[in-house]
């Protein structure tokens, strides 16, 4: 796991703690949320989440809390998955809150994610998947400087219907565009 907090106007990121387990699992079972971020369809009991956790760390998955600055409350969460060294890409999830999410909380804690991944990988580019119901996301993935790449027609069964899934992608060179965006959010990134 992490140990480098990293830093922005009004969020940081930080490591996964015990302390975040049961927001984590919270998280995780909300169904009304779930399917926004998440090809997981059921809830399930602590024990298996633990379990589901550690097969994440395991598997490579990079997992970390977004607290608000204000309050220093988790409000979210980041995820890097997929790492390619081949290629040189991996993708990307974030969960807001629902009451932080028209906010540009997501966008701050996206940019920094991005900022750190790109700083401390040997990467080209990082995807973003989204729903195609998921307008939120599709908003958070272009103000943050994603572009759409590609769309995996009638991908997803949800609510009895099929739904595209988005695929959005963040080029290392696009730093470079958004240098000035970038500074908007970070303060300060601890190295």
């Amino acid at each position: 796991m992490m140990s480098i907090p990293l830093n922005g106007k009004r969020v940081s990121l930080i490591p996964v703690s015990e302390e975040h387990f049961e927001h984590l699992f919270i998280w995780r079972n909300n169904t009304k949320d779930l399917m926004l971020w998440s090809s997981v369809r059921s809830i399930i009991p602590k024990h298996e989440y633990w379990q589901e956790l550690k097969s994440d760390y395991s598997n490579g998955i990079i997992r970390l809390i977004i607290v608000d600055n204000n309050t220093n409350t988790p409000i979210g969460q980041v995820f890097a998955y997929n790492h390619n060294n081949a290629n040189n890409n991996l993708f990307i999830g974030i969960y807001i809150i629902p009451d932080k999410r028209k906010l540009y909380y997501g966008i701050e804690a996206l940019t920094v994610f991005v900022t750190y991944l790109f700083s401390y990988f040997s990467l080209h580019k990082i995807y973003f998947e989204i729903f195609e119901y998921n307008t939120h996301s599709k908003e958070l993935a272009t103000k943050s400087g994603f572009k759409k790449e590609g769309v995996f027609k009638d991908h997803f069964l949800f609510n009895g219907k099929y739904w595209s899934l988005l695929r959005f992608a963040f080029y290392t060179n696009d730093l470079k565009r958004m240098s000035k965006y970038i500074e908007r959010f970070i303060e300060k990134t601890e190295i």
